[in-house]
């Protein structure tokens, strides 16, 4: 998650506020997210058919 964007995830309970600092698969935008980050990491391996990543599965060859 982008920092200074927590405050993005607030939740107010009864024990206080709770910001996230990690993006969770149930936010709406957080698998492309993550799969766009794989992507860009791990391109050089993709390019070479070393490496496919779909979602939080990464297959090594």
């Amino acid at each position: 998650m982008k920092e200074g964007d927590e405050w993005k995830t607030a939740l107010i309970t009864s024990n206080g506020l709770y910001e996230a600092v990690v993006m969770y698969f149930g936010f709406c935008n957080a698998p492309s997210t993550f799969q766009h980050m794989m992507n860009a990491i791990l391109g050089d391996l993709i390019r070479e058919g070393k490496v496919i990543v779909y979602l939080d599965d990464i297959l090594v060859f």
